[in-house]
């Protein structure tokens, strides 16, 4: 089974990753109530890129390499997270009380050993600063099972179109549980933040990469046109739901993720279609820039709004406030990507080129793509 080469750098992919976090900032400055939806938006892309890559690599080598695939996903995620965490750490210790530092451990273990998102649900609050890092929990989980689930179905399952209706039918039966745990009554931040009831999103971005890789969506002149029109629908009715989309009802009730997911892989199917409608919208200089660095801005706004008194779901903040903690962002962002994350990527580059596999999207002779 061979995989069509599909990526390289696309920056226009970056900019859908600056779409993303830029929703989560604003809505965590309290200035739209939807922005929630871009960590869907972030799932959808991932699934999407990581497929993408592991098919790729299939086609190549006959296999998927697990200790090289977790060695990059190590090297691209871990720098940077153990700075966020050890700095917390360091600024928790000096200003809060010894009977607190039991939850600041817990929190350091969970996000470091990534089940941050299981805390929460158990009633357990995660120490000042970390709340946000649930989905980088849910992403590397995904990134632990995904290669192996999918060297399951390449070796067991021969037809293309089996493979495919199965990972489709995944995302599918993934939407209907959770919709079937919140008729039962389980919690919004169970629901929210569970693995298991976030995953669809992830599983509707990588059945796009089985889609794609394998030629399977509809190629005719008129399938192409309907792609091409529905690329700016969805691109609008993102704006929408990032603007509109209440948590938690939208989430449990109405499936806004999930509607974020499909509006992601829609449009991701444009960009990288001839012709594409979207490319040069999300090609725009400043949203290719903000998705570079979209790791380090997710993980350095939360701790920074918070620590200024700028957060959702409060009395909106002075602007000049939020001006200042998104220029403070911004800044140590671009710090922590020239200081701590380029070299590391510096590294898996040279991993990549000795290992021969062609699986990383590079910009210059930096790899970006796989920002979760």
């Amino acid at each position: 089974m061979s995989a069509r080469s599909l990526l390289g750098y696309r920056p226009e992919l970056d900019g859908l990753r600056g779409v993303a976090v830029l929703g989560v900032m604003v809505f965590h400055s309290g200035l739209i109530v939807g922005g929630w939806l871009g960590v869907d938006l972030f799932f959808a892309l991932s699934g999407f890129l990581i497929s993408t890559l592991l098919l790729e690599e299939h086609a190549e080598t006959g296999r998927i390499h697990f200790g090289r695939f977790y060695l990059r996903r190590a090297l691209r995620l871990l720098p940077a997270l153990v700075t966020l965490v050890a700095v917390l750490t360091l600024v928790l210790l000096a200003t809060t009380s010894r009977e607190h530092r039991i939850y600041l451990a817990l929190s350091v273990v969970a996000v470091l050993f990534y089940f941050a998102n299981w805390v929460e649900p158990f009633g357990i609050p995660l120490a000042w600063g970390f709340a946000h890092t649930w989905s980088l929990a849910i992403e590397e989980q995904f990134y632990l099972v995904w290669p192996i689930t999918m060297a399951g179905l390449l070796h067991f399952v021969r037809r293309r179109v089996a493979i495919s209706v199965i990972v489709v039918c995944s995302a599918i039966l993934a939407f209907i549980y959770r919709m079937v745990l919140a008729r039962a009554g389980a919690s919004h931040i169970r629901l929210f933040e569970g693995s298991d009831t976030h995953a669809d999103s992830l599983l509707i971005g990588c059945s796009l990469a089985f889609l794609m890789s394998w030629n399977l969506l509809p190629s005719d002149r008129r399938s192409r046109l309907v792609i091409k029109g529905l690329a700016p629908l969805s691109l609008l009715t993102l704006l929408v739901l990032f603007v509109r989309a209440r948590y938690p009802i939208d989430y449990v009730e109405h499936g806004a993720s999930t509607f974020t997911a499909l509006c992601a892989v829609m449009i991701i199917a444009d960009v990288l279609s001839p012709r594409s409608l979207l490319a040069p919208v999300l090609r725009n200089w400043l949203l290719v820039r903000t998705g570079r660095v979209s790791y380090g801005l997710y993980l350095w706004h939360q701790p920074i709004f918070f620590a200024l008194g700028i957060y959702a779901y409060r009395p909106i903040a002075r602007p000049w406030i939020i001006a200042v903690g998104w220029i403070a962002t911004a800044g140590i962002s671009l710090i922590s990507f020239a200081v701590i994350e380029q070299p590391a990527l510096r590294l898996k580059a040279r991993l990549r080129a000795t290992d021969g596999a062609k699986d990383e999207q590079v910009s210059g002779k930096v790899e970006i793509r796989s920002n979760p």
